[in-house]
């Protein structure tokens, strides 16, 4: 039953990432994370906001996501590519100053090198010149990101409810 329930959580986090044009979705966007800040585990807002957040894990697990606006999307612990920055770049991701930098935000930097607790070691100093060249060619737009599933774009709860239970 829990899972259940987490499955049917779980379409309310794809309603908000994907910004559905919902007057709920809305409110808490503009309420809690206008600032260009993204929901994390950390629970803020209402019971039901917050709620919602403990499943934030176990959606971006079963997601992906199409980058646009890289708004919606953590630099560098979201999977906008093959996997996380974190997960590949782990002695770089030691110096970060914001673990939870959204894509977009970090974008907006010229330089790689201001995200980042100075000095560094070598061995993150060539994880970055790695993440420099690797993401020299993304392009940012104004569309939405997009959130997806292995079973297409359309969030369903059945095969969320599945994945859940450990069936393939």
């Amino acid at each position: 039953m829990k899972n259940k329930h987490k499955a049917l959580l779980l379409k309310n986090m794809h309603k908000f990432f994907n910004k559905d044009e919902i007057p709920w979705v809305q409110i808490v966007w503009e309420k809690h994370y206008a600032n260009g800040r993204l929901p994390t585990s950390v629970k803020k807002g209402s019971f039901w906001w917050g709620d919602n957040l403990k499943n934030i894990q176990s959606f971006k697990q079963m997601a992906q996501i199409q980058v646009k606006s890289g708004i919606t999307c953590l630099f560098w612990k979201d999977n906008w590519r093959a996997q996380s920055l974190e997960a590949e770049f782990p002695e770089l991701f030691s110096f970060v100053k914001n673990k939870n930098i959204s894509l977009a935000s970090a974008w907006d930097h010229d330089d790689l090198t201001q995200l980042l607790q100075l000095p560094i070691s070598e061995s993150a100093y060539n994880q970055l010149q790695l993440v420099t060249q690797e993401t020299a060619g993304l392009q940012l737009s104004t569309e939405q990101d997009i959130w997806h599933y292995s079973w297409g774009n359309k969030f369903s709860s059945s095969r969320a409810y599945k994945i859940l239970m450990g069936h393939s």
